[in-house]
Formats: C-alpha cells, structure tokens, sequence
C-alpha cells in the first residue's frame, strides 16, 4: 500500500484527544509500559505519514496510537441487538469505525449523539460499528431507552463473552478504531469529545473520504411562501 501525502494541520487541529472513561481492562498496577516502536510493516501498512506529536498530545494515547496504527484489526464475531451476526472480517472492501464504549460511561453517553449524525451523515462511505463488549443486550437496551437514543443494526452488545477490549488494548471508553477497506488501523481516537464534524475529518485523514466537504456544502433551497404571501407578491409584481 503507498503511501498518501499528510493532510493539512488546519485539519490535525479539530482532531486533538482526550482521555474519556476509564475501562476495566486496564493494567495492573507496576507494569512498565514500553514505548512501541513503529515497525517496517507497520509503516508499510499505513495509508498517511502521521505526525504523531501533533495529532496525539497525550503521551499515553499517542503511545497507544504508535502501537495500534498499520496493524490488522483483531477479527471479531458478534451479534447486533435484532440477533443478526456482524463478523469484522467479512466488512472488507469498506471502511470501518469501530466504537468501543460502555453504557455507563459519561463519555459515551454524551458522544453517542454526535456518533448517530455521523452515520446519517456519512452514509455508504464509512460504517460505524458501535460496540458494549462488556454489556448484555438488555443493559444496551436500557442505555437507548434512557436516553432516548436511537440504536440501530450496527448497535452491538458483547455480552462479555469476547475479548474485545483485550484485542484492541482499550484502556478508556470511548475507543474509536477506523479500519480501512484492507483491515488495516489507519486511526484511533480515544475519548468522548467528538461531533459529527470531528468524525468527519478524521474518517477523511483516515480513509481519504471528502466527508468534510460534505458536510459543509451549503446547498441552496427554493424558499416556499405560504399561498397568501404568494397572492401579495404577485400582486405587488403586477403593480410594477
């Protein structure tokens, strides 16, 4: 796979991260984390020349994204809220966000809005997976119905039968992996501050999609008037 030029830091500045909920897959306390070197495959496997210092601030998650970025994303099997199954490697030949969280992360909970317009917004582009590894398909339920979110076939519960978390090493909750349509990690973001719009340029960084472009496009809308309004211009036109 070659390698694609880095895009503009006017588009790295809406995409710093922050940490969001701690998860329970964290850990033990004294083990040494090592910093990662980044190996050959893995800069063989990445589609951009990321600046690492720049688009991830954060020591750790910067660590984290060293780490994780240009390899293969871990093949998972799991079952959507209607029953049906979603296994990870058969999405290939698309592009991928996976949303790990938790139902009772703050973080999650305020980002999920933001994460729902981004499905709207996206449409065919990009698929957004968002997955409870650790939740039963009941708790999922009761974090839609309490928030009054709206949940979907990409809803997923893991019922805390996989090893999700562990695979992908998630420490916090939310964990957006974005997968492009080889299996590869192109890009990660770890914590809840995230809008439609942030998603968007990081799916473009990630996936050379123009959702950004998209998403800004003001398209021009014949304005209606009400009937009487009409009859007052028209008569106000034939008066000239």
């Amino acid at each position: 796979m070659k390698k694609k030029k880095w895009l503009a830091v006017s588009l790295v500045a809406l995409m710093l991260t922050s940490v969001g909920c701690s998860n329970s897959s964290d850990k033990n306390e004294g083990e040494k984390e090592t910093t990662p070197q980044v190996t050959a495959e893995q800069k063989e496997n990445t589609t951009n020349e990321l600046d690492f210092e720049t688009l991830f601030p954060n020591e750790e998650i910067r660590d984290y994204a060293q780490k994780m970025i240009g390899t293969e994303a871990p093949d998972f099997t799991v079952k959507n809220l209607k029953g049906e199954e979603i296994q990870l490697s058969k999405l290939k030949g698309q592009n991928v966000i996976i949303e790990l969280g938790s139902t009772t992360c703050p973080a999650c909970i305020a980002s999920y809005p933001s994460v729902n317009d981004f499905k709207d917004m996206s449409g065919e582009q990009v698929k957004v997976l968002t997955v409870f590894p650790n939740e039963s398909k009941a708790e999922v339920d009761d974090f839609f119905k309490i928030n009054k979110y709206e949940k979907d076939e990409e809803v997923i519960a893991g019922e805390g039968l996989n090893s999700i978390f562990n695979d992908y090493q998630v420490k916090y909750t939310p964990t957006f992996i974005f997968v492009d349509k080889e299996g590869y990690i192109q890009y990660v973001h770890v914590g809840g501050d995230v809008s439609d719009v942030v998603l968007s340029s990081m799916s473009d960084l990630a996936f050379k999609t123009t959702l950004t472009q998209s998403f800004n496009k003001t398209e021009k809308v014949e304005l209606q008037l009400p009937e009487d309004s009409q009859q007052a211009e028209q008569q106000s036109t034939d008066k000239k």
